[in-house]
């Protein structure tokens, strides 16, 4: 696909910057006076998948394939899409229609790879890549380190892992902004599972450093708006509220931060034959954004409590449950991991009657430590860049959840991760009678489960409960010490829980 001035831009933005947004704009600019362009649409097909906008991104992709059907690179853009919504067969099927047309397309090769990860198959990962003559200093080759690297440690070959991380160093500096941070997260994960904790951080600390930064832009804005959530809705106000008209009691919600264990969780309800994990479902929050407009409010959300109407909250309601339901049978629970909703909680509590909340908790170092090793998709999680802003963030969402405990009157579950891992079978116990679910053995068996993850935590739900997640932070000594003096009373808070 040759590049034109405007296209180069477009890349850079998002590629270099890691601007979502602006290529998506800029993409749709061009195509309204270039309408037939096939890399204006291939990009904003790209810049959507970014912003896991997945419906709209496979419909820009499809109409640029069906301009070019046998175009290589709009047949991976297809693989990577259907690879991250955890269509796999379709993936695999798109990345080998690509290297027919091209049997050395990098992407390809590298999709087909990273798709047999998500499936569990390091092995044939491995086969795939070990095809290719992998010259680790070559930039054109960075995208089948990464997934080799990955392999290697599934495998449990760490040492050799490692080796072909730091046989990349240092990275070429013209490397897209995203490729380099997983590149060198990998090599963290690499060196830690090597036992070379020292050089690990340093990993990791040089991962982050790439896009350090990202939480200052934002911060006030989300600080704002917690405390206006605080200061706006209290138990009178969300009292005062009118209901929808409906019932959501077959709606479970899993709130909380990442990496708290809410998907080992959702697993086990999941395993249960009459319930159903719907994942991260954006509903809620896009309902949210949209209130506004929809019904020509005065003010954005919480300041437009007042004004809400019974039926324009039955309305939201409705749509939510549409939306989380879609082709799941009926009598059902369904669970939504969306673990974000724990800012919507209060308007929860009006839209959906009847609704069930459960609050994931994990010890504040170990989560701060395992958000701040893992990658996250661009936009999503930016204050794990920092283990200051960790702390941050914690302080904040501990805040608000204490404030939704005393004011909202849902009917709300505690899940500590620590907890949970030491006895599987006591609190799954407590968390099926929460959700109105009868016992059912095969919740102690989620890894059985066919089911797809989507989540960094898809390899941790293929095998059976471990405890070693809990407590990792100690190991690590006084690298951690900055998250610890920010977090300050929370530790000890925590652990006397």
């Amino acid at each position: 696909m040759a590049a034109k001035p405007d296209l180069t831009r477009l890349t850079t933005t998002m590629y270099r910057d890691g601007d979502a947004p602006g290529a998506q704009r800029l993409a749709e600019e061009l195509l309204r006076s270039h309408p037939r362009s096939l890399e204006a649409r291939a990009i904003l097909g790209q810049a959507l998948a970014a912003q896991l906008k997945h419906d709209e991104a496979r419909t820009q992709l499809l109409k640029a394939l069906k301009q070019a059907p046998k175009n290589p690179q709009v047949l991976c853009l297809l693989g990577e899409l259907a690879m991250n919504t955890g269509s796999y067969r379709d993936a695999i099927g798109y990345f080998e229609k690509a290297g027919k047309h091209q049997p050395d397309l990098v992407p390809a090769i590298a999709g087909k790879a990273e798709t047999y990860l998500r499936m569990g198959k390091p092995e044939q990962a491995r086969r795939v890549l070990e095809r290719q003559r992998i010259e680790p200093r070559d930039p054109r080759h960075v995208p089948l380190c990464k997934p080799l690297i990955t392999a290697l440690l599934r495998l449990g070959e760490a040492d050799a892992a490692a080796a072909l991380a730091e046989d990349m160093m240092p990275l070429d500096p013209s490397l897209p902004l995203e490729h380099r941070r997983a590149i060198l997260f990998a090599r963290g994960k690499a060196l830690l599972d090597a036992n070379r904790i020292d050089d690990a951080f340093e990993a990791f600390r040089e991962a982050n450093d790439t896009v350090a930064g990202r939480w200052a832009a934002q911060r006030d804005d989300q600080s704002a708006l917690q405390q206006r959530l605080i200061d706006t809705l209290d138990r009178t106000a969300l009292d005062s509220m009118p209901r929808a008209d409906l019932d959501a009691s077959n709606v479970v919600l899993i709130v909380g931060l990442p990496r708290c264990g809410s998907t080992l969780t959702e697993q086990v309800i999941d395993a249960h034959p009459s319930a159903h994990g719907v994942g991260e479902s954006p509903a809620m929050p896009a309902l949210v954004q949209s209130m506004q407009d929809r019904f020509g409010l005065s003010a954005p959300w919480p300041n437009c409590h007042e004004a809400l109407s019974a039926d324009q909250l039955t309305d939201l309601g409705r749509r939510y449950l549409d939306a989380v339901t879609d082709g799941v049978g009926p009598d059902r629970i369904v669970v939504d991991k969306q673990l974000g909703n724990f800012m919507n909680l209060g308007l929860a509590q009006s839209m959906l009657p009847g609704v069930r909340v459960i609050h994931c908790l994990r010890h504040p170092m170990d989560l701060g430590l395992s958000t701040w090793t893992n990658k996250f998709p661009p936009d999503q999680c930016i204050w794990s860049d920092s283990l200051e802003d960790i702390a941050d963030a914690w302080h904040r969402y501990v805040a608000l959840m204490r404030h939704w405990e005393t004011n909202c009157s849902l009917p709300l579950l505690t899940v500590r991760y620590e907890d949970l891992v030491q006895d599987l079978e006591g609190h799954a116990r407590t968390i099926l009678d929460f959700c109105g679910l009868t016992w059912d053995d095969r919740c102690l068996r989620f890894w059985e489960s066919k089911r797809t993850v989507l989540t960094l935590s898809q390899d941790q739900v293929r095998q059976p409960i471990y405890t070693t997640a809990s407590g990792r932070h100690e190991a690590w000594g006084a690298h951690l010490a900055p998250l610890r003096n920010a977090l300050g009373d929370a530790v000890s808070d925590y652990e006397r829980a």
